[in-house]
């Protein structure tokens, strides 16, 4: 197994987010049927870990893949065993940040592939503090309008709602 080492910058300022509780005795297991896309900042860090996915504006690496492929951090019993040095999308997720092509600009959405998002069991004080978080990062630039193109193209369920519409840093 990889030894990693400090996590990115960008998962840093989500080192709030704790699902433990919140997952614990879900049985769907969102980590077993979807995938990771790592940020450029990431993959170097799970260089050996990672697949990829081809995207129609280039490649991605994952933790994990389409079609069943599951994240090699996770354990036979569905705990991951990176949890405080996950990346960003995992500790983003459900929220996921998407470019709306036609209006350019990025949309913050909740996904209700997740249970706990989907019954409204996620703590209202931090799924704000996330989408601030997330906010923060595409205007400072730090999230990366070219990777979150990507991100919107690699093949996912689309069973969201949009919390939020940010209009790009000029």
């Amino acid at each position: 197994m990889l030894e990693l080492g400090s996590m990115g910058k960008l998962a840093q300022r989500l080192s709030f987010v704790n699902f433990g509780d919140i997952c614990r005795g879900c049985k769907v297991n969102c980590c077993r049927r979807f995938y990771a896309v790592l940020l450029e900042e990431e993959e170097g860090e799970f260089d050996g870990a990672a697949s990829v996915v081809r995207t129609r504006l280039g490649r991605v690496k994952t933790l994990g893949g389409p079609g069943g492929k599951t994240c090699p951090f996770l354990s036979r019993e569905g705990l991951c065993t990176i949890y405080d040095k996950r990346p960003f999308d995992c500790r983003l997720w459900p929220l996921m940040v998407y470019y709306d092509f036609e209006r350019e600009e990025f949309i913050i959405v909740l996904d209700h592939e997740c249970p706990a998002a989907a019954e409204g069991k996620i703590p209202q004080e931090m799924l704000q503090r996330m989408i601030q978080t997330a906010k923060e990062a595409i205007l400072d630039g730090s999230l990366k309008k070219e990777w979150v193109m990507k991100y919107t193209l690699s093949p996912w369920p689309k069973n969201y709602q949009i919390l939020e519409r940010v209009k790009p840093p000029s």
